[in-house]
């Protein structure tokens, strides 16, 4: 029994041996081609780098067909100039021409399905790119750093741009894109510095991130109705990009799309956009022309920051919510026209909009957050919503014009110096206020308070350094009056009346009230 077993072991590693000698034999070599004989074909394991001038990949070699170039095969032949790849190669593995300086032109032929990861990274004498018929996918990284590229004939299979493909190929200029791509992944034309013109197929369906970033030439954008999701900063630093058209298809601009676009001056919103991402126009100087579509729900974070050229601000009766510091240094903005239906505007929504004149909150907004409009110095009048609970901390501060204030009547608390150095005169506190917390701060030319009956505390500096004031009657239900919280009224020569429920005055609450 033992012997019958290894006389079959025995033949089992002589068949295995033979299957070697037939699928797979040692290398050989015939001219600069050092190959290797796998499943009864030739695969190119290595090119002396002595090659050059125009190279045509042979069909076959030592009588077998060549249908693979292997790993880094024709790294640093830097002699050849016109490469043609036979029909009979299938697969190229990655690296197969990495550094290849000299090589001038490609032409891939019918066998080529997909360009390996980073197969001609760094041919940086790359003019042209002829993709074979049934080319699917260029892979990432495979033309990084050809930065003598300027033509590339596509063929209309080719479906996916994968991560880098073509990033910094520095001397593209025009860029048309083949109607059966449908996707172009992150980075693949980032740093494309030459491109002037883009043309994008009707097929294209996911533009990822950063996929044009840097293309700091490019002057036109349209992305077709085709496009479904436009990724995180993919135009960011096209900074001679001057309009941009997006398509019915999008339905969420992402974060920092366009940021820094500087010349952008127009913009045309696709009817189906619901949101705007964090940064995403933020740093374009020169916009001025866009409409807001009608499903837009909400503006994302520093979104339109430092837009310094627009003026008017016409929101869609979708939008509910502007966030963070949205429209922050948006400097020449004279009129914002809100809707009933916005709820929430953010921290710093619209700081340092100094040529806003006047402000209509809305109806319905029921956070209203702190420096909202924080240093608006040309804004005179606001008329505050009847939803806004709370006014909280500098929110008005530093808007050194404003004047007619028109608080709402669920206001329950006003916040530390939420109207700080403004210059209004005269001020109605509606019976819904609880409490008052340094909220008018240094207001030198308040005159006339009307507190109402539900103010309870009346906290620290609330009316500190307000210099015009003549006299103040405090609600009966107070029973705090905080440290320095009418200090320095000096022009205070009226009657001074404090309510029964009192029970706190705190340090130089009334100190250098003498006019």
């Amino acid at each position: 029994m033992n012997k019958i077993k290894k006389i079959l072991l025995l033949s089992m590693a002589i068949t295995a041996l033979m299957l070697c000698f037939v699928f797979s034999s040692s290398a050989a070599t015939s001219g600069y081609y050092t190959y290797e004989i796998v499943n009864g074909k030739a695969k190119i394991t290595n090119v002396n780098t002595a090659i050059s001038g125009d190279v045509t990949i042979p069909k076959k070699l030592g009588g077998y067909t060549v249908n693979e170039i292997g790993y880094a095969s024709f790294e640093h032949c830097n002699s050849i100039k016109n490469l043609i790849i036979p029909d009979t190669v299938t697969f190229m593995d990655s690296y197969a021409f990495r550094n290849c300086a000299g090589i001038t032109s490609v032409k891939f032929g019918k066998g080529v399905k997909i360009i390996p990861f980073m197969a001609f990274v760094n041919c940086s004498g790359l003019k042209t790119i002829t993709f074979g018929e049934n080319v699917t996918t260029i892979g990432k990284y495979a033309f990084n750093g050809c930065k003598s590229l300027v033509n590339i004939n596509w063929n209309e299979k080719i479906n996916i741009i994968d991560v880098g493909a073509f990033s910094g190929c520095i001397s593209l200029t025009k860029l048309v894109i083949s109607n059966s791509v449908k996707t172009i992944q992150e980075s693949a034309f980032s740093g494309c510095s030459g491109i002037t013109e883009l043309e994008l197929g009707n097929n294209v369906e996911l533009i990822s991130g950063w996929a044009f970033s840097g293309c700091r030439a490019l002057r036109n954008v349209k992305l077709p109705d085709s496009v479904k999701e436009m990724g995180k900063s993919a135009f960011e630093k096209c900074v001679s990009l001057t309009t941009v058209s997006i398509g019915d298809g999008v339905k969420e601009i992402k974060d920092n799309a366009f940021l820094n676009c500087s010349r952008l001056r127009t913009i045309q919103f696709g009817k189906n956009i619901e949101s705007i991402g964090y940064g995403s126009f933020a740093g374009c100087k020169s916009l001025s022309d866009f409409t807001f579509n009608e499903k837009l729900r909400t503006i994302g974070m520093t979104a339109f920051s430092g837009c310094e050229s627009l003026t008017k601000l016409i929101f869609p009766t979708s939008l509910t919510s502007i966030y963070e510091r949205a429209f922050e240094n948006c400097n020449n903005v004279v009129t914002i026209d809100f809707n009933d239906k916005i709820m929430d505007i953010g921290y710093r929504a619209f700081q340092n909009c100094i040529s806003v004149k006047s402000l209509d909150l809305p109806n319905n907004l029921t956070n209203l957050s702190s420096y909202a409009f924080y240093n608006c110095k040309s804004l005179k009048e606001v008329n505050i919503g009847d939803n806004v609970v709370s006014i909280p901390e500098n929110t008005f501060a530093l808007c050194s014009s404003l004047k007619d204030v028109i608080i709402g009547q669920s206001v329950t608390e006003i916040g530390y110096s939420a109207f700080a150095s403004t210059s209004i005169d005269k001020i109605v506190i509606p019976d819904s206020v609880t409490e008052i917390s340094g909220s008018f701060y240094n207001c030198t030319e308040l005159q006339d308070v009307s507190m109402g009956n539900g103010i309870v505390r009346i906290d620290q500096y609330s009316f500190y350094n307000c210099t015009a004031l003549k006299a103040i009657i405090i609600p009966e239900k107070v029973a705090i009056i905080g440290d320095n919280a009418f200090s320095n009224c000096s022009g205070f020569t009226g009657r001074l009346t404090i309510g029964k429920s009192v029970t706190s005055i705190g340090y130089n609450a009334f100190s250098r009230c003498s006019g």
